[in-house]
């Protein structure tokens, strides 16, 4: 059985994005203590087992195989007549995709309802196909309903309207925060959960190591960036954005495993080839996965629930047989090597795997080489299913390609798969050990989901649906001003000296847009980047360009004019040209082979046919930012990229142009025309200082003692970020009679911890050195100090880490806490106390006697609270703020509750009992009570807190922590 995680203690930050960066460290390290120094121990759930033992033994062979399957269906009819109701009822399936493609989401009116509605119609076919008792209690199958949301809108996210836009991987990867990660996935998973999608697939977290411009699969900005570490990391960071966010009634599954980056053409059509070793895998594709699966008991919500295996064949790191394995997704021994390796075997043995689409032409003409003209539906799904895929998408299921209709075409192939199935479990031992064991998984994972498998847990409430729904829009527009980057001129001093200012009336403007030409379809209206611009620089916004000197032509027209500049159709093409005095290059997807016209902007800056000296020629990257090389980067006065097309993007982006903000990101990937590269950038910076200190004490006076904790950092990189998780630090202690002793420690977040031998009393100097980056030495006198007592429970309050409003939690940090760990924190500005282990605690500890971690005495608790609620006045204080308008009176009694048992958990029932005290408990749905409480969140939220404050804890109730 799987582990179930509860909120971390620690969450990512909700609002206030433009903290200092040594902020953000504390932050992400104040969850690295509390997992590393603080887990509770882990506790067998005998009873979970159990009735997840009774309800697989319950399945007939029928229900057994139809809960492997994943359909997807046309349009958003789930009656009881539809063709989905059908599948869902005689052949039982388990999974269901819904796409804006196939009409199962209706982007226009109020999507959020829509969705809920479609969720809740199968959610109650399935119930009434799959119903059963246990015992005095009845419950049911539930579907698993998967979408994908990558961000960026079309095409890779299908819930759009009234749905907060998010961005792609990438434009995440380009602020280089785990906070900003956890956010969007806070908020994909609190708005598509509210309307009964239960399963993400993503995150996306393939390595871009070797970006390649002009298609050959290069997946660009499905990524995070291409550096493995980070890519890791902030995979991570929205997985548990997702799960928090989703209060745990989502699943996540993180692809391409075991990895995609690497690859040269695109899965969907070809299964491509990836030629390195394992240990080449095992640096760079295979490292974010081996991150997001970590298993972590005190951080469980950052480990995805399930792995999208890819259609890409690897060299045989087996040995023997043919140089390079099948396909993986259909070759049992090399995704059997690879789950077999320590880094996965724990996270496999009680985790989800899937196959990606098993219908797409690439697996199609994988098996033709075999002579098989005919795509061999049967064999496919076995293949995959004795693979070791759990979960079985059987998308895209047809034979011809001229002839793809679902309801003639792919529905019949659906049914005869699983009728296969059945036959293939009734005469092969083999198929059918793998049947059991693959829905023992999925039927987990539902369990992980709801834990008594009741409707009543399942189905939403429309209206939740759309009051959870476009909440998010300050959040991303403070991302998108953290992912802007300046690409050309090198730095922002360079910038405003070539364009000390923006455009201003009378200049002429002229857009060069390609949503259309670089797509084979429109992504938005042609003039929307015009549109926008007047809206925020015209005279309805900041009134410094006028509507008649805005004008914009496509990457087409472009195109046309430079092929025939004479010809009088390009003439007004000619004129918008010339009367440019800026002229701003809109820059999408770049495929020379497929969409001829994507290339003009290349063509105009290599032989440009008017005059430039009197034009300032801008680009911004709407998508990846490594299309224009050298050459015809040194032509433009400023090239930006925001990665993305959404509307905080493209604000972002003006805003740049105009010089109202400074750009603050990165970029995630190399960058071939502005000689930029990721391995270099993520190295850390030759001018900064190092900085090295004594743990808890002042090094003129530390306590005579056999060792001494040493902290450095942080560590930054060349882009002033904290250096890759797991970057190596050297210690040494050296006493003044040159007795010396050393460590190495790896970093997090920046921050490094190490314990050396101290040789007696004496006069020693410490240092900090990563590769050729030295500390200043640090005087250390052994022998003037004195031991300090512990301090007891209660924790101290919070402290202020940055002279404002910031703030991070006191550490209850456990006797024997790692002391990297414990050190770097204290050497980074946290305040400590201890807490000693229980009696259960120190019994499993057994006769291990770890040094004592020095105590640091807390500050003066700063004001004002983080959180205040006035019981007398009614009335709520965020961070001295008051919370207006008033919370209402059941909000306000949800709230006053748990705060006067902060700390505390409270059980669900207690806390319904208190906020609807005339009501019964069977009165009142979970789902009530968790849009109460979401409600609440979004309220702290709205008033400057965290929606952390309120931790949902799986199976127990709430707790509120400040």
């Amino acid at each position: 059985m799987m582990p179930r995680w509860s909120p971390s203690h620690a969450s990512a930050p909700r609002r206030r994005y433009a903290r200092p960066l040594r902020l953000l460290l504390l932050a992400a390290l104040v969850a690295a203590v509390l997992r590393l120094a603080d887990a509770p121990p882990s506790v067998a759930q005998t009873a979970d087992d159990a009735f997840l033992d009774r309800a697989v033994a319950s399945l007939t062979v029928d229900e057994r195989l139809g809960q492997l399957v994943m359909v997807n269906f046309v349009g958003d009819d789930v009656s009881d007549a539809s063709d989905i109701a059908a599948l869902v009822r005689d052949f039982k399936v388990g999974a269901v995709l819904v796409t804006a493609s196939n009409g199962n989401v209706v982007n226009r009116g109020d999507t959020p309802a829509q969705l809920a509605a479609l969720t809740n119609g199968l959610q109650q076919r399935a119930f009434e196909s799959t119903r059963r008792a246990d015992g005095a209690s009845e419950y049911f199958l539930p579907l698993l309903i998967a979408t994908d949301n990558e961000g960026d809108l079309f095409p890779f996210t299908n819930v759009t309207h009234n749905y907060t836009s998010v961005p792609n991987n990438l434009t995440i990867g380009a602020t280089w925060s785990k906070a900003h990660a956890a956010a969007t996935g806070s908020i994909v998973g609190s708005e598509l959960s509210a309307a009964g999608v239960n399963m993400l697939l993503g995150p996306v977290v393939d390595v871009l190591d070797n970006p390649r411009s002009g298609g050959n699969g290069d997946i660009g900005i499905r990524s995070f960036g291409g550096n493995p570490a980070w890519a890791g990391a902030l995979g991570r960071a929205y997985v548990r954005g997702v799960h928090e966010g989703s209060g745990g009634r989502m699943l996540t599954v993180a692809k391409h495993f075991p990895g995609h980056g690497g690859s040269d053409r695109s899965t969907d059509n070809e299964v491509p080839t990836v030629n390195k070793s394992l240990d080449q895998l095992r640096a760079a594709e295979l490292a974010p996965f081996a991150e997001v699966d970590r298993e972590d008991a005190a951080d469980a919500a950052g480990t995805t629930d399930a792995m999208m295996v890819s259609h890409i064949r690897y060299r045989n790191f087996l040995g023997g047989g043919a140089p390079f394995t099948r396909p993986i997704s259909l070759d049992a021994a090399a995704l059997r090597g690879f789950m077999d390796l320590p880094e996965f075997a724990a996270w496999r043995a009680g985790h989800l795997v899937m196959s990606d689409s098993l219908g797409v032409p690439a697996v199609k003409k994988w098996y033709a080489q075999d002579g098989q003209p005919e795509f061999p539906n049967r064999t496919v799904v076995s293949d995959a299913l004795l693979a070791g895929s759990d979960l079985l998408p059987l998308v895209e299921f047809y034979s011809d390609p001229e002839h793809r209709g679902w309801k003639d075409n792919q529905l019949p192939l659906i049914q005869d798969s699983i009728i296969s199935m059945r036959e293939r479990y009734a005469s092969d031992p083999d198929f059918r050990r793998r049947a059991d064991d693959a829905v023992r998984h999925v039927i987990a994972a539902k369990l992980k989901l709801y834990p008594k498998l009741q409707l009543d847990q399942v189905l939403v409430d429309p209206a939740n649906a759309t009051a959870a729904a476009g909440q998010g829009a300050e959040q991303m527009r403070a991302l998108a001003e953290d992912a802007l980057t300046l690409l050309q001129p090198p730095t922002v001093a360079d910038l405003r000296a070539r364009l000390p200012r923006g455009p201003r009336s009378p200049e002429k403007v002229l857009i060069v847009e390609c949503w259309d030409d670089c797509y084979p379809y429109r992504v938005m209206p042609k003039l929307e980047l015009q549109n926008q611009l007047l809206a925020a620089y015209g005279p309805a916004g900041k009134n410094r360009v006028r509507a008649e000197d805005v004008g914009t032509i496509s990457f087409g027209e472009l195109d046309a004019w430079l092929a025939q500049p004479a010809d009088p159709a390009n003439a007004a093409t000619a004129k918008a040209m010339g009367d440019a005095a800026w002229v701003l290059f809109a820059l999408a997807e770049y495929n020379p082979a497929g969409r001829p016209a994507s290339g003009a902007v290349k063509r105009f800056l290599d032989a440009p046919p008017v005059d430039l000296r009197n034009k300032d020629l801008i680009a911004i990257a709407y998508n990846v930012p490594y299309h224009l090389d050298s050459t015809e980067v040194s032509k433009l006065s400023a090239y930006f990229a925001v990665y993305n097309k959404t509307d905080a993007a493209i604000a972002a982006g003006f805003a740049a142009l105009f010089g109202d903000v400074a750009p603050k990101g990165a970029s995630p990937v190399n960058v071939s025309g502005t000689f930029y590269n990721v391995a270099e950038a993520v190295q850390p910076a030759p001018a900064q200082q190092l900085k090295v200190a004594v743990f808890g004490q002042e090094p003129d006076a530390v306590r005579d003692t056999r060792t001494i904790g040493l902290v450095a950092g942080p560590v930054l990189d060349r882009n002033g970020h904290a250096v890759p998780d797991g970057t190596l630090v050297s210690f040494t202690l050296t006493r003044e009679d040159g007795a010396a002793s050393s460590a190495t420690a790896r970093t997090t977040d920046g921050l490094a911890g190490a314990q050396l031998a101290a040789n007696g009393r004496g006069r020693y100097t410490a240092a900090a050195s990563v590769g050729a980056l030295t500390s200043t030495p640090l005087a250390v006198t052994i022998g003037a100090g004195t031991v300090a007592s512990p301090t007891p429970e209660p924790a101290p309050e919070p402290a202020s880490l940055d002279g404002g409003g910031s703030r991070v939690p006191m550490l209850a940090l456990a006797i024997g806490a790692p002391a990297a760990v414990a050190m770097a924190a204290a050497g980074a500005g946290l305040l400590l106390y201890r807490r000693r282990r229980s009696a259960a605690q120190e019994a499993a500890a057994g006769a291990a006697v770890p040094t004592p971690a020095p105590t640091i005495e807390p500050a003066p608790p700063p004001e004002p609270p983080a959180l205040r609620v006035d019981a007398d006045t009614r009335r709520v204080y965020v961070r001295g703020a008051e919370a207006k308008p008033p919370l209402s009176n059941e909000q306000f009694r949800l709230l006053l509750y748990l705060y006067e048992r902060a700390g505390k958990v409270v059980g669900r029932e207690e806390l319904v009992q208190h906020v609807w005290p005339d009501a019964h408990m069977e009165g009142v749905s979970e789902e009530a009570l968790d849009a109460l409480v979401r409600r609440v969140r979004e309220r702290i939220v709205q008033a400057g807190g965290e929606r952390s404050y309120i931790v949902t804890l799986r199976g127990q109730g709430f707790r509120l922590e400040v």
